[in-house]
């Protein structure tokens, strides 16, 4: 821990990755309880500003398509690159690499009208 002020900075990484863990446990609440809220574009904004904050974003997939991705985490060929992600990525603390990130956590889920869904939360 030398040159991290007591720990100081290893405390402030290990509180905002707990802050993550914990929206992110929000959100994927939401994707079981109400996942109709993941069609709403002021909902995800509100909810990406949250995740900015904590230096992460979010990305939903409706029916193989990105429907909305956090500018942070955003690029051409997002989809695929999701696509490319083993099976049971969310098992691994930092998942695999998405355009040089670490993906935290993914959740599938199924909208009302029965279209597949899921919801990624990467850090920035």
């Amino acid at each position: 821990m030398s040159g991290t002020r007591d720990g100081k900075a290893i405390s402030a990484l290990w509180e905002s990755s707990n802050q993550r863990n914990e929206l992110f446990a929000g959100v994927k609440f939401m994707a079981r309880a109400d996942p109709d809220r993941f069609n709403n574009n002021e909902f995800l904004k509100k909810t990406d500003v949250q995740l900015n904050a904590l230096q992460a974003g979010i990305v939903v997939v409706k029916n193989n398509l990105v429907t909305f991705a956090s500018p942070f985490v955003d690029s051409a060929g997002l989809y695929n690159q999701l696509q490319g992600l083993p099976k049971g990525s969310d098992s691994h603390p930092w998942g695999p690499k998405i355009n040089n990130r670490f993906t935290v956590n993914k959740y599938d889920f199924t909208f009302s009208d029965q279209s597949i869904g899921t919801v990624y939360v990467s850090p920035i």
